[in-house]
């Protein structure tokens, strides 16, 4: 009779596993009371860099392939994570520190430098702007980096650094945050640094790199910028002027009172109403009760996914990575009425005509995600009917994605473009000018002055 181990002592922490084969395991078990449970739908077992073990929450919502990938980058990324941590290497772990700038308590976070990388250049990561970012935007960049120091402040404003209130200490303009950096600089990082940053937060990182006063030379403190997503030049150059943005704070203040107008603005159902119409599709099915994480996950999901057009300029290449159905089932949805009516009130050459008509829009939409997917990626058959004419060439449909982004507009064969964007016809430029005389909404490539000018001598 074999003896009964001894209980665990209360706070012993248990022993890394062995090897990474239970982590591969296609069948994970558990011992519950002396019984077997199978938890296949958990997914496979993520070993974090402090050693703690996690589980992935949406692998049963994931396809096939994506659970495949993901095995695969998660026994890659354990097994290397198991060898630092048996190897008595140092763990990255980040730590939340505080500094003051003008009178505000400004909180950031730092990650050391892993082995081997202390001397090279830290990053500072500056996140983006929108109701509920901060710092957390790069928390799984963070989690992955295995490089230089990181510092990752929470903006003025932001996350769990303090609140500006403009009613009581004035307007809060950019070069405010560009101090807060230069802040965090002279006290902890105190070397030549990289700036990375993402949408359009680049003015930011740009004057950082550029400011030269007695208090701070651009040129010394920052050795790299990194711009992700920026804006477009003409939006850098532009901005809005100090009257007109405390003109729009006087007057949302006073017609309808700050507090009830964040709480509007911060409300669950103006989020998803301006995601939905602005920025991408709607996130079905998402809890009241998600983290900031969980959101951020879901954002993520949703740009590289189901991003709509407004954003398409900025980083092409997401439509891409959409399935067929994903690619062109909004177009779709939005026909099929259009389709049924002519059924219903044209007779059959009508509707055949109406539904051949929208049935190319469907073909269109794909034949651009053809055009932003590498070549390799497609299929012979599909490069044959582009490099015939049938689908949108290549060529063509690049010859749009060149600022101001006013010409090359069709995206079925692109036939009619050298037509439509010919002189005198200029058929975009009239239409664009037609709009804004009907309703005053200026097109994005009139953000080119000489196109706006064209279009409105017409």
């Amino acid at each position: 009779m074999s003896e009964t181990p001894p209980p665990p002592e209360e706070n012993q922490l248990p022993a890394l596993p062995a090897s990474t084969d239970a982590l591969k395991s296609e069948t994970h078990r558990l011992e519950v009371d002396g019984a077997a449970a199978t938890l296949d739908e958990l997914g496979p077992v993520v070993v974090t860099e402090a050693g703690q073990l996690r589980y992935i929450s949406n692998w049963a919502g994931m396809t096939k392939d994506e659970q495949e990938a993901t095995q695969r980058i998660i026994a890659k990324r354990n097994a290397q994570r198991l060898a630092r941590l048996r190897g008595g290497g140092a763990v990255q772990t980040t730590s939340v520190g505080t500094h003051v700038y003008g009178g505000f308590e400004c909180s950031f976070r730092r990650k050391p430098a892993a082995p081997g990388y202390e001397g090279r250049p830290p990053l500072m990561l500056i996140h983006p702007l929108g109701i509920g970012l901060a710092s957390w935007f790069w928390d799984n960049y963070v989690d992955e980096w295995t490089g230089a120091e990181l510092f990752v402040p929470d903006l003025i404003g932001c996350g769990a650094s303090e609140v500006w209130d403009p009613a009581s200490r004035g307007l809060h303009v950019p070069l405010d945050w560009e101090r807060q950096i230069q802040s965090l600089w002279r006290e902890h990082v105190r070397r030549p640094m990289v700036v990375v940053s993402q949408g359009g937060i680049a003015p930011l990182a740009v004057t950082l790199a550029s400011r030269q006063t007695d208090l701070w030379q651009g040129k010394r403190a920052v050795r790299a910028v990194v711009l992700i997503s920026p804006p477009e030049l003409s939006a850098l150059a532009d901005g809005l002027g100090e009257a007109e943005v405390t003109r729009n704070f006087q007057l949302l203040s006073i017609t309808l009172g700050r507090p009830f107008l964040y709480r509007a603005l911060s409300s669950r159902f103006f989020i998803d109403f301006f995601s939905r119409q602005f920025l991408f599709a709607p996130a079905e099915g998402a809890s009241k009760d998600e983290s900031k994480e969980q959101l951020f996950t879901r954002f993520i999901d949703a740009c590289c996914e189901e991003t709509a057009f407004q954003g398409h300029h900025l980083a092409p290449w997401t439509i891409s990575h959409r399935s067929v159905y994903n690619n062109v089932y909004k177009i779709g949805a939005a026909t099929i009425p259009l389709i049924l009516s002519a059924l219903w009130l044209l007779p059959p050459t009508g509707a055949a005509f109406v539904a051949t008509m929208f049935y190319s829009q469907l073909l269109a939409q794909e034949f651009h995600r053809w055009t932003h997917t590498p070549p390799p990626l497609l299929a012979p058959w599909q490069r044959q009917l582009q490099q015939v004419g049938i689908a949108l060439p290549l060529k063509e449909h690049i010859a749009h994605h060149k600022p101001p982004f006013d010409k090359h507009y069709c995206i079925l064969t692109g036939g009619l473009n050298a037509v439509l964007d010919s002189r005198p016809v200029l058929f975009w430029r009239r239409l664009e000018a037609l709009v804004y005389r009907a309703n005053g909404q200026e097109p994005n490539s009139w953000k080119d002055p000489r196109v706006k000018e064209l279009a409105l001598s017409l």
